[in-house]
């Protein structure tokens, strides 16, 4: 979901930036500084979170996703 969001996003930037007649370069900024950082923050996260818990399941197999969740949780084992 966060890629399509991310998406949506370019789309919107690139339909401001596209027209020569209804450019808004304040929109553009806004919406680069506020939103496209916080979704690339987001999907660097979830990569993250998807490769732990890919390399916890090819080390400890099915236990591997009990320890992780443990650990996304915060609790100690």
């Amino acid at each position: 979901m966060e890629s399509d969001v991310t998406k949506s996003i370019r789309s919107v930037i690139a339909s401001c930036e596209g027209d020569s007649e209804f450019n808004d370069y304040h929109l553009v900024d806004y919406l680069t500084g506020e939103f496209l950082e916080e979704q690339y923050k987001g999907q660097r996260v979830l990569a993250g979170q998807a490769s732990s818990l890919k390399k916890m399941l090819d080390r400890h197999a099915s236990l591997g996703e009990f320890i992780y969740d443990k650990k996304l949780l915060g609790m100690d084992i």
